[in-house]
């Protein structure tokens, strides 16, 4: 395990709620983003910010989380969009989204949501059906 000491190579603290988060954790999230249907390793996010990777690494130490927790929020957050507001098959979401098999998309999703993904998708479809409705209603 690598250990990461405030000040090495560049790393810092976490200061303010929000600032070092922001100044990190954005960037990262808008490569997973920009690079949705590729495999973006940790080397080259660290590259792409112009870091070292055991800085980027120890940052994200700092800030409690790390590279491969962060590609499953996005991943995850990918996945429940698609789920959401797409008809497509369980294995086309998983290849869009980047697992590697609709049955490893299966778990993620249901350790994010604690559901299954069809239960997912359908009380997703069911809540977004209630909204639209309220809204198409014609007022009394």
């Amino acid at each position: 395990m690598t250990t990461c000491h405030a000040g090495f190579l560049g790393a810092r603290p976490e200061t303010q709620s929000g600032t070092t988060d922001d100044r990190l954790l954005a960037p990262i999230r808008s490569l997973f983003q920009e690079h949705a249907n590729d495999h973006v390793t940790s080397a080259e996010v660290a590259h792409e910010l112009m870091l070292p990777l055991r800085t980027m690494r120890c940052r994200l130490l700092q800030l409690h989380t790390r590279f491969s927790m962060l590609v499953a929020e996005v991943c995850g957050d990918q996945a429940r969009h698609y789920l959401a507001e797409t008809s497509w098959s369980l294995n086309r979401i998983a290849q869009k989204v980047g697992y590697s098999n609709a049955a490893n998309q299966r778990q993620a999703v249901k350790r994010c949501t604690d559901e299954s993904l069809q239960r997912f998708r359908s009380r997703i479809r069911t809540q977004q059906t209630a909204r639209t409705w309220d809204v198409n209603r014609s007022p009394t």
